[in-house]
């Protein structure tokens, strides 16, 4: 078996992880003040566990469209707070890529 060369992280890459890294934590930050397990919030997205929750706020993955839509309205988030969140979010995101 051969080793597969792992490639270095671009800018991109290190940009991307920050935004879901962030969005992650704001979002369990929003769970634990609307006192809300995992699981709760799984069962609210249609999903069999907690898991996925736990690598949404982890940073591990992307958040689908249709889970953040869900999410904003379980925890009771105002559109416009979380707007502004992912515009900050966004604004970093593409000026780590475009400025390097």
């Amino acid at each position: 078996m051969t080793k597969r060369k792992s490639r270095k992280p671009t800018p991109e890459d290190r940009a991307r992880s920050m935004f879901h890294s962030e969005l992650g934590k704001y979002l369990r930050e929003k769970r634990i003040d609307r006192g809300l397990s995992q699981k709760q919030v799984s069962e609210a997205c249609g999903l069999l566990n907690g898991q996925f929750i736990s690598n949404i706020e982890r940073g591990s993955c992307a958040t689908p469209p249709y889970m953040l839509a869900v999410m904003v309205e379980l925890y009771k988030i105002r559109k416009s707070d979380f707007l502004s969140k992912i515009t900050l979010l966004e604004k970093y995101f593409y000026r780590e890529i475009i400025f390097q």
